[in-house]
């Protein structure tokens, strides 16, 4: 067992979430499913709904063809990359935390 991401439609609000399948959390192989809000559901209890990520996949030709100004884009883009930037961590005990990292 491990613990997962999943798009999980909230009981209460009936709002499709990402929410944190935690394995163990109500004991040896039980999940516990925490949303963004910091509640955390017992499927066992509660039915949850839950939905797969679609993906698309896109066939059309790029829509810009290189040229000499690309090269400085993609200088620009790999510069934004490196840029300090705030994530959300989960942290041990289930938790989120909002984290300042270097990109690089």
């Amino acid at each position: 067992m491990s613990t997962f991401f999943k798009q999980t439609k909230h009981p209460k609000t009936k709002e499709w979430q990402v929410a944190t399948w935690m394995d163990d959390y109500y004991g040896k192989h039980r999940y516990g499913v925490k949303f963004p809000s910091g509640e955390v559901f017992d499927p066992e209890k509660i039915k949850l709904k839950t939905k797969e990520y679609k993906v698309k996949i896109n066939k059309e030709k790029p829509k810009q063809e290189f040229n000499e100004s690309s090269f400085e884009e993609g200088f620009a883009t790999a510069r934004r990359i490196y840029e300090p930037v705030i994530v959300q961590i989960l942290n041990v005990n289930g938790d989120f935390v909002t984290q300042k990292i270097n990109n690089y």
